[in-house]
């Protein structure tokens, strides 16, 4: 066990949450599970260091949960300090698509298409919803997405932390194209525009979920394998060239063609093109009519005859939410990205 996560098990944060085990990491954080001694209610608590980490801040991801609050997003329950350490805490979820489809492998692969494509309509949502709120994820992978703890039919994007404004929410103004110097980013699913450097938009968000759906599917995508690379910066240079080499007909070989169409829609939008969300959809749509589904909501990972915690795709409305005047602010320093074009 590392010192970090044994600073904290069996610890009381803010006086009522008590840590019961770790259940996940990121780069320059650690998630444990947790509940709350007063009300018995089940939590999540991310804790990062403080003032250490500038693109991946835990700080801003609260920000952005607070602006987004939305069907599908986690919700904060509270954040602030402990020591040297800030700690985030939302609603705990169950496992990730990571997790759901790996167990699902060996299993017959109409299952895991019906699963992938309605898996796709659920995720356009989410992100049709977050560029909604003029915000871009950037961190597109199957381990940032959970399914509900109580209701498993319902999917939700969590990991805010490379999040940014693609457009002002005060001036509606698009942010101005240009290239960094620097990549950041998950190499396996980032877009090619990404990795170059580009200032990432809606389109970018896009055509990493393409690429997650592939691999989903798949279990593996074409630049996964056989790349000799003495570091990780020249890895990114030979993952980039497979992204930019490889026809979207042969990416998407083993799944109806719409699968195509939608990757090459996607690769077609321009830097600051508005995405036709329902249209996407509607490729997963007929998609599923070709195996004889619909977007019925049972995944293979529901168990048979069970609707606990069903929910209807119908009159879908915002999570109602408390105001949090202490995390706002504690957040007050990054108010100002609502006059920024980040």
């Amino acid at each position: 066990m590392d010192k970090f996560e044994n600073k904290f098990l069996n610890k009381l944060i803010f006086g009522k949450y008590k840590i019961n085990k770790k259940i996940g990491f990121g780069a320059h954080s650690i998630i444990f599970s947790g509940i709350n001694i007063n009300n018995k209610e089940l939590v999540a608590l991310k804790i990062q260091k403080k003032g250490f980490f500038i693109n991946e801040n835990i700080e801003k991801e609260a920000y952005y949960l607070l602006q987004l609050k939305g069907y599908g997003i986690p919700k904060i329950i509270s954040f602030g300090h402990f020591g040297k350490y800030n700690i985030l805490i939302e609603e705990l979820l169950g496992e990730s698509l990571e997790d759901l489809f790996k167990k699902k492998k060996n299993k017959e692969k109409i299952i895991i298409l019906k699963d992938m494509l309605m898996t796709g309509i659920q995720l356009i949502d989410r992100i049709e919803y977050i560029h909604s709120n003029n915000i871009v994820h950037l961190d597109i992978k199957p381990s940032n997405f959970l399914i509900g703890y109580k209701d498993p039919s319902l999917i939700y994007v969590i990991d805010f932390g490379l999040s940014k404004k693609y457009k002002s929410s005060r001036t509606g103004k698009h942010v101005s194209f240009s290239k960094r110097k620097y990549f950041h980013g998950n190499i396996k699913f980032s877009s090619v525009n990404n990795m170059k450097g580009i200032v990432s938009t809606r389109r970018d968000d896009l055509e990493s979920l393409g690429y997650m759906l592939i691999y989903l599917y798949e279990n593996k995508l074409p630049w996964d394998y056989s790349i000799d690379a003495i570091n990780i910066a020249e890895m990114a240079k030979k993952v980039l060239y497979i992204k930019k080499q490889i026809p979207m007909n042969t990416l998407c070989r083993n799944l109806p063609k719409e699968m195509t169409e939608f990757m090459e829609y996607i690769k077609s939008l321009k830097f600051d093109e508005k995405p036709n969300y329902n249209s996407l959809k509607k490729l997963f749509e007929i998609m599923l009519k070709k195996i004889n589904n619909v977007n019925d909501l049972k995944f293979s990972w529901i168990k048979e005859n069970s609707n606990k915690g069903r929910i209807s795709t119908k009159n879908i409305t915002k999570r109602k939410s408390s105001p949090f005047i202490r995390i706002l602010n504690g957040l007050r320093r990054y108010a100002s990205e609502k006059n920024t074009n980040k």
